[in-house]
């Protein structure tokens, strides 16, 4: 009788202080009746020090793997929020299989939105900090540890991320991702594209509560709000690998491109408002489809000579401004230069223009790789 008392007592959820020690199963995932390959004691705190976010919406293919790797993290104090945005598959019914105390829930009644999903998030986060994930990308163990250890000991430093690399919908590798990470190359880089996965993203809980994403973004919802964020404290990013990012059709980037190209004219419009260059509406939407790398628009060498003066009036600007960097930002819109060019097949202005002697070695490197690249594709 002593024996299932204690049974009983070690493996309820139900009951009992928050402190009570509860034995899990990290391959909880497993179909029905897998039995458990290993266990370990965790604690539930009512505060814990990280808040671990994640949205769901028919995310059965997926979702298992993720919730895996979060709780496979060496860093154990944190809860597990699960935000279901009105799933029609299975996905509620495989997080219910998990045993682990420090899952929380969550579902809406209807389909809200990723972004009232989100801040629905970042609202019922009780840690100190509130780590990102989305439903199919992979946190390596070690991900929590390092931002924890990061921002504790850098106080200005209000978000993280870090490096990632990508892989197929079945798992393969297939790059890595390497963004800036100093500071005046951070801000160089948010210019051009967002350089923050944010399924690495790791942010203050006071600050996140104090912002929250923008309704007025249902895509690109991510890159406003750690645009906003930059604004206020500072941001960083880790020269270390600690996720996986899934690359797959269901992707929001890929299924609503067009969308997102809308959201990237009213960001740069902000963006450049904000720093103080002088634009017409013709060169913000020049800007933009260069940054998407929309080269059907630029048919004629006008529209080529339009694309070359607005890169040198936007580099020329962040040249004499000391909290940018400028190799960054020419690196980045030469790429999508050269990219434009070797497409329209436009070979005259490519090795022809005004670029080239602002930074030889960067364009050179460029149209090396890019050509190397189409040669490699020919094979």
């Amino acid at each position: 009788i002593m024996l299932l008392i204690l049974r009983k007592l070690l493996f309820s959820r139900d009951g009992g202080d928050a402190g009570v020690p509860v034995m899990a199963t990290p391959d909880a995932g497993k179909p029905l009746g897998s039995p458990p390959v290993t266990s370990s004691w965790i604690r539930v705190n009512a505060s814990p020090t990280v808040s671990v976010v994640m949205p769901m919406h028919n995310s059965s293919a997926f979702v298992a793997e993720t919730i895996d790797s979060i709780l496979a993290q060496t860093f154990t104090d944190f809860e597990f929020i699960i935000i279901d945005d009105g799933s029609r598959d299975n996905s509620v019914e495989l997080v219910k299989r998990y045993m682990d105390p420090r899952i929380r829930l969550l579902t809406n009644r209807t389909n809200l939105g990723i972004v009232a999903t989100r801040n629905r998030g970042i609202d019922e986060a009780r840690g100190e900090f509130i780590a990102v994930i989305d439903s199919d990308d992979i946190a390596l163990p070690e991900r929590l540890a390092l931002q924890v250890e990061y921002l504790r000991s850098h106080p200005d430093t209000g978000l993280c991320g870090t490096w990632f690399q990508i892989i197929s919908s079945s798992g393969k590798f297939l790059k890595n991702i390497r963004f800036s990470v100093t500071p005046n190359g951070i801000r160089s880089h948010m210019l051009v594209q967002n350089c923050f996965c944010h399924s690495t993203v790791m942010i203050r809980t006071e600050l996140a509560k104090q912002e929250h994403y923008a309704e007025e973004f249902p895509v690109a919802e991510d890159y406003e709000f750690i645009y906003r964020i930059s604004r206020r404290t500072g941001i960083d990013n880790l020269s270390v690998c600690t996720t996986k990012y899934r690359k797959h059709a269901g992707n929001i980037s890929s299924v609503k491109r067009q969308l997102m190209f809308l959201a990237t004219i009213d960001l740069n419009r902000r963006f450049l408002t904000d720093l103080g260059i002088p634009f017409t509406e013709g060169e913000l939407w020049t800007h933009a489809h260069a940054l998407y790398y929309n080269d059907t628009v630029f048919q004629t060498e006008a529209s080529l000579d339009d694309l070359e003066d607005w890169i040198r009036k936007f580099t020329q600007f962040v040249r004499g401004n000391n909290g940018y960097d400028e190799k960054v930002l020419l690196a980045l819109l030469m790429e999508r230069w050269v990219v434009i060019c070797m497409k329209k097949k436009a070979y005259r202005k490519l090795w022809v223009n005004g670029l080239i002697r602002q930074a030889p070695l960067t364009y050179m490197s460029k149209i090396f790789k890019k050509f190397r690249k189409k040669m490699r594709s020919r094979k």
